[in-house]
């Protein structure tokens, strides 16, 4: 099994759902600096949010975890930024 390094895939999916960290925080009942803190691996969902957060981005928990920057999909960033960090889903700073 490959190595979980955190939920990779959670704000290329949000973005793919057209979602903002505020309404999946919104809809995940946390705050939104939960949810960025998520998606900068800074701390992790416990494991009752994750069928959570997969049914609201429409996924499976398992795609949370992979990364999906190399899907033959755009670049999910694509529609809030015109650039991007080589298709990892992270907005330039």
């Amino acid at each position: 099994m490959a190595e979980l390094r955190g939920l990779v895939g959670l704000s290329q999916l949000r973005m793919r759902a057209k979602l903002t960290q505020a309404e999946l925080a919104r809809r995940m009942g946390v705050s939104r600096a939960v949810v960025n803190n998520w998606e900068q691996f800074k701390n992790w969902p416990s494991s009752e949010y994750l069928p959570k957060i997969a049914e609201v981005l429409g996924c499976s928990v398992e795609d949370l975890y992979r990364d999906h920057s190399t899907d033959k999909e755009e670049c999910p960033c694509r529609e809030e930024a015109e650039a991007c960090t080589q298709g990892t889903g992270e907005l330039p700073v």
